[in-house]
């Protein structure tokens, strides 16, 4: 190896450690380091509060599975084969003001359209969707609107459980969100966290129909 070689290697080398301590000494910690396993770790996390708090909490299995207390059979699946990612884990956060007397007392139903107020987040705190900013003002907020059909299994699963006025915080594991797929601002395998408010449900054939449907 000549001179000029060996010169070259040892300029490289000081160069990688260089960039390697500027690395460590900017003390930027990555916010999403270990984010599959620590979802996973705050998922089994929520799980465990809901179950020793059930007066605060709801814990929803997912519409879309049917379950049963035998074996698989026909698409139902035993008790022993669900896990935590294939529930919503809702904590009550209280209510808000519903401002229409016809609008009080209504859960949304599989093909109804909902009006809430809504903030999504990460489990590491980052906003990556709302419908509001700062604190919620019911007065001045505009509600988004949504099929209750239209949405992630998380959402569709929940609002199904939710009664106009509701206000809670969901907390939907990645199965029943995005899963492996990244979104905008969303990394694959995202537990997702919403503070949701339920303001208004419209049903398909009116609210007759849905009375109706309720009372069957």
């Amino acid at each position: 190896m000549n001179k000029n070689t060996l010169w070259v290697l040892l300029l490289l080398l000081a160069t990688s450690l260089g960039f390697a301590a500027c690395s460590e000494e900017s003390g930027v910690e990555d916010p999403y380091a270990n984010w599959d396993e620590r979802n996973v770790q705050y998922l089994d996390s929520i799980a465990t509060e809901a179950e020793l708090h059930p007066e605060q909490w709801e814990t929803i299995l997912s519409y879309s599975i049917q379950p049963s207390t035998n074996s698989t059979i026909n698409g139902s699946v035993s008790a022993s084969e669900l896990d935590n990612s294939d529930y919503v884990y809702a904590k009550k956060k209280g209510t808000i003001e519903i401002f229409y007397p016809e609008d009080e007392g209504q859960t949304p139903l599989y093909q109804d359209t909902v009006y809430v107020h809504y903030r999504g987040t990460l489990i590491n705190g980052e906003v990556f969707d709302q419908s509001y900013v700062d604190d919620l003002d019911e007065a001045s907020a505009v509600c988004s609107s949504f099929a209750v059909n239209g949405v992630i299994k998380g959402w569709t699963s929940a609002l199904q459980r939710m009664t106009t006025g509701d206000r809670w915080e969901l907390y939907i594991p990645a199965n029943l969100a995005y899963g492996s797929s990244a979104r905008d601002g969303i990394p694959a395998n995202s537990t997702l966290i919403f503070d949701v408010a339920l303001v208004k449900v419209v049903h398909p054939d009116g609210v007759e129909s849905y009375s109706s449907r309720v009372e069957e």
